[in-house]
């Protein structure tokens, strides 16, 4: 809501995650035009900072439990769906009774359970950050913020 609503950033903002067996991707995501891309990544910052410094509100994390759960049974009413998730069980060694015990387990989550883990595994200065665009247009900008390496496609 920071990047896309306060300051206009850009128009899609979003996290991505994937779990694999020994680690997992925390990703966040979002396209600004050239000019913005400094105040969007110090915004970033910023924004996963207080993560791990600021308590979730419970009314918001109600509503993302909800959310959750809607979209993880809709996944689960599709076969694709279900076969992804029977697959997780598999290749992450998962109980058998893990499709009836997730969302159980989703909504025990409390505010402070987030921000433990936000401080663990979502801070700023462990993040890796990766710019895709025109080096010419926004390398300087970047430079404000620190060291960058630009690397450039192989064709």
């Amino acid at each position: 809501m920071d990047i896309r609503e306060k300051h206009g950033f850009a128009y899609d903002a979003h996290t991505e995650t994937d779990m694999l067996k020994s680690v997992g991707t925390a990703i966040a995501v979002t396209e600004v035009r050239n000019e913005v891309v400094a105040p969007a990544l110090e915004a970033l910052h910023q924004d996963m900072q207080a993560i791990g410094d600021t308590k979730v509100d419970a009314v918001e994390l109600s509503e993302a439990k909800s959310s959750y759960a809607g979209r993880f049974i809709l996944n689960l009413e599709r076969q694709s769906g279900r076969a992804d998730e029977l697959t997780r069980i598999e290749v992450l060694n998962l109980p058998s009774d893990f499709l009836d015990t997730f969302m159980t387990h989703v909504r025990s989550v409390e505010p402070d359970d987030i921000q433990k883990v936000s401080k663990q595994f979502w801070t700023p200065s462990d993040a890796t950050v990766v710019v895709v665009g025109d080096a010419s247009k926004i390398q300087k900008s970047l430079e404000s913020i620190g060291t960058f390496q630009v690397i450039k496609p192989q064709q």
